[in-house]
């Protein structure tokens, strides 16, 4: 197992969103994981300790018992890799194993415990991030990019980060069977948050995929045989052709609801264009051995007079409706407790990935992180 904490001038130390690369099996990547973010996870419960209480005495009834040990049993039984990875992150930061599953649960649990206590849920207080899809052509050449606001809880302002993963195969006896099943080895990098699984706001991995991420919030979580959105997420980042990325989709139950944008930014001689994807997936309530799937469209289209990337961060800069709902969040503006914690862009043409720790349509900023997707 190796770690660095560096990407050639960027010290971790100094900022907000701290970078990690780590190689390892999936236990030992995410034992290193915790021990290095460990404080990080403990500030976050701390901050969202009036979510999460509730969440902790939540899963201590039959009925929220119910929701944790089918979520738990399917990781277990399916992707036991991913539980690995849980236990190490718990192992690694030394938090109980189960505030680390009820993290990777939150979503499906605070859903689940609303209905429970018979409660209406106020859409307006959950996370909205925003995504820019760009494709066209510009004297005969296809330009793509994809820019993307990740906004969530202000707790969690100083306690994400960005993981490079080199995740070495393992094999697993599935629980009560003589199966024995192989994990694929893996390259990604993605934004996480601390006591999750990575696999939030913009990832991608070694065979050419880009991941953008924006919640979606269905009133009733499925519970049976089922990964929550946080797992399927990290599931996704696994992803080596549309085919598979279909399948997945599909036929992986999801518990709750989630928007995917993805897209191809390396040619080969099986793929012989660059493209963009996006999906809506959620729990279908007609089937239970399906998922809603909404394809929206293969080419994504232009987006009003959005044609160059820099117009896109001007959109998700913009600050006019400070009090009700901007684009770009402020914690001391809007009328929730929601913040945008960063600003990804992902430049097809060059292969590049920056990111902005402040709003990225002033003139004064720039990205604070930049990373070439081809070193995967």
């Amino acid at each position: 197992m190796s770690v660095e904490t560096n990407n050639n001038n960027y010290n971790h130390q100094d900022q907000r969103i701290p970078f990690y690369s780590i190689e390892g099996t999936h236990y030992e990547c995410s034992f290193k994981l915790g021990q290095l973010i460990a404080q990080r996870i403990r500030e976050r419960i701390k901050k969202e300790s009036n979510d999460l209480q509730p969440l902790f005495n939540f899963i201590k009834t039959d009925v929220g018992s119910k929701y944790f040990n089918s979520y738990t049993a399917t990781i277990q039984d399916e992707y036991p890799w991913y539980y690995d990875e849980l236990k190490g992150l718990s192992d690694g930061s030394e938090v109980s194993l189960e505030q680390i599953l009820v993290l990777n649960y939150k979503n499906e649990l605070k859903a689940a415990k609303d209905i429970y206590d018979e409660q209406e849920k106020d859409e307006r207080g959950r996370s909205s991030c925003s995504t820019v899809l760009i494709n066209r052509l510009d004297n005969y050449e296809q330009l793509l990019s994809i820019a993307h606001n990740e906004d969530e809880a202000d707790s969690n302002w100083n306690t994400s980060y960005i993981l490079k993963a080199t995740v070495r195969s393992s094999v697993y006896k599935i629980n009560g069977k003589e199966e024995l099943r192989e994990s694929p080895n893996e390259r990604f990098i993605a934004l996480g948050y601390a006591g999750q699984l990575a696999g939030n706001g913009f990832g991608a991995n070694h065979h050419g995929f880009v991941f953008t991420y924006n919640g979606l919030y269905p009133k009733i979580p499925r519970i049976k045989n089922c990964l929550s959105r946080q797992l399927l997420n990290r599931l996704v980042l696994t992803v080596e052709n549309e085919q598979q990325l279909d399948q997945i989709l599909k036929t992986q139950l999801t518990a709750y609801g989630f928007n995917l944008n993805v897209g191809q930014f390396r040619c080969s001689d099986d793929i012989l264009e660059k493209y963009l994807l996006s999906y809506e997936i959620g729990p279908s309530n007609e089937n239970e051995k399906t998922n809603q799937c909404k394809m929206r469209a293969k080419r994504a289209s232009e987006f009003g007079d959005i044609k160059i990337s820099n117009q896109a961060l001007q959109l998700l800069g913009d600050e006019k409706y400070k009090s009700e709902h901007p684009i770009y969040r402020r914690a001391s503006t809007g009328q929730t407790n929601t913040v945008t914690l960063c600003t990804a862009l992902i430049d097809f043409t060059t292969s590049m990935l920056y990111v902005y720790d402040d709003n990225p349509g002033l003139k004064t900023s720039s990205p604070f992180f930049e990373f070439d997707l081809n070193s995967l």
